[in-house]
């Protein structure tokens, strides 16, 4: 079997997996949650009354709280289960974890709590499902206590994972961490531009899939940043997904904007310069799916190449602007329907610096591609010519 196939089959049989759908529509949803939060923070940071300083343990806490319980919605629909036994399930298993852990590893809980409650409303929706006939009691009565079985499973599951939680949740955490380090280090971040990147050459959308396993991880990176902008602290993390957004994807993947823009304004052959003009507004907004497929560069020799190294080039020099300071680190969620440059100077708390950046990144995108864009468009213009 080919590689191809042996892909689309994973990427198939992960799309109707009710765990990955379920983390999906998780992460969407708090979206409104983080969003706001950004509009508050950007509303007192202007009138400078430090509203969100003193309430940073209570943002923590509904965070918490909140990853947990969508889940257990999302779930619960997907699955048709019993939604008032496992939501509750899940706002009781968030609040006893959060109540009895260290006030400082509130938000460092989030994802061992997140695997934990996923296994909990497994366990217990297969439970539920368990039928029970005794010949000789009345049915009534019957599935009376058939109904209390998911109940006391749930309390026994909660009380077991705080009684021993001392135990593996140490470890838990700790691999948590090593997992957010990796990520955001500049292997985990160049490992994602080529596997997103892949995908994307290979037909499949590849934010979609790569973006969804590591949004978690993402997302919780986002609330670590946040709290420490809060707290007057360094922010930890660089590669947060406002990062690959606002920085790498530049036009979309392959930050493709700069290729637009040599479309749009450059090109000689008839069907590059009709493509650069419907394509470059869209592309302004980070969306590029003309470009992808209707240069095409999907499955295009001529197109691999920067496609794969135009965003790769911008994530390296991103990080170490980052690292070094030349350009602060993103710590709040901006609306995607943003462009790019006002996006990246929302998500770093309204930095100027970060609109100038962008323009060199935008001119970064337009030299890789330069290049493979003239010889294609040659090509292009040869052909029309021969066809004329």
């Amino acid at each position: 079997m080919k590689l191809k196939e042996k892909i689309d089959q994973w990427v198939m049989s992960l799309n109707e997996n009710i765990h990955f759908q379920a983390i999906k529509m998780t992460y969407v949803d708090i979206i409104p949650f983080l969003l706001g939060l950004g509009i508050v923070y950007l509303i007192d940071r202007l009138i400078k009354f430090s509203f969100l300083q003193s309430l940073f343990l209570i943002v923590c806490l509904i965070y918490v709280v909140l990853i947990n319980v969508l889940y257990a919605i999302h779930y619960t629909s997907l699955k048709q289960s019993n939604k008032r036994i496992l939501i509750l399930f899940s706002i009781l298993l968030s609040f006893v974890f959060v109540y009895t852990n260290v006030i400082g590893d509130t938000l460092n809980i989030t994802l061992p709590l997140l695997l934990i409650n996923m296994i909990g409303i497994e366990l217990i929706d297969r439970i539920s499902k368990i039928q029970i006939k005794i010949k000789y009691l009345p049915e009534a009565v019957v599935q009376y206590f058939v109904q209390l079985i998911p109940v006391l499973a749930a309390f026994v599951y909660l009380i077991f994972c705080t009684y021993l939680k001392n135990y593996y949740l140490p470890s838990l955490m700790l691999l948590s961490q090593y997992l957010l380090q990796f990520f955001s280090s500049i292997v985990g971040c160049l490992l994602i531009v080529v596997l997103t990147c892949y995908f994307w050459y290979c037909g499949i959308h590849g934010v979609s899939i790569i973006g969804t396993l590591i949004r978690p991880f993402w997302t919780q990176m986002l609330m670590v940043n946040f709290i420490n902008v809060l707290l007057n602290v360094p922010m930890t993390y660089i590669v947060t997904e406002g990062f690959f957004q606002w920085y790498v994807w530049i036009g979309g993947s392959g930050a493709t904007l700069g290729l637009a823009i040599l479309c749009r304004y450059f090109a000689k052959s008839r069907n590059l310069k009709k493509l650069g003009q419907e394509s470059l507004f869209s592309g302004l907004f980070n969306i590029n799916e003309q470009i992808l497929f209707g240069l095409p560069i999907i499955q295009n020799e001529g197109m691999k190449i920067p496609f794969f190294a135009g965003p790769a080039i911008q994530a390296i020099i991103t990080y170490f602007c980052m690292y070094y300071g030349v350009i602060p680190k993103t710590f709040l969620i901006a609306p995607w329907v943003c462009p790019s440059l006002i996006g990246s100077f929302w998500a770093s708390g309204g930095y100027w610096i970060v609109l100038v950046y962008g323009l060199i990144l935008i001119v970064i995108s337009i030299i890789i591609y330069l290049p493979f864009f003239i010889k294609y468009d040659h090509k292009l213009l040869k052909n029309e010519m021969k066809g004329n």
